[in-house]
């Protein structure tokens, strides 16, 4: 989770980026929190915002 953490202290999320995870959060009725993280730990592993957030949203 280290790495998740120095990850998130470097990442500056845009307006659409964060409105689509909120909105994504809201209509799966979970945390913010919680999709932030599965998005952060996949762009961790080398994928792109949009990469990481679709492929988020095609697992649930």
């Amino acid at each position: 989770m280290s790495n998740v953490r120095s990850f998130r202290s470097q990442s500056d999320y845009s307006q659409e980026q964060v409105t689509k995870m909120i909105d994504f959060a809201d209509e799966q009725h979970i945390p913010l929190f919680d999709v932030m993280k599965r998005v952060e730990k996949l762009m961790c592993e080398g994928m792109t915002f949009d990469e990481a957030f679709n492929q988020e949203v095609g697992a649930d």
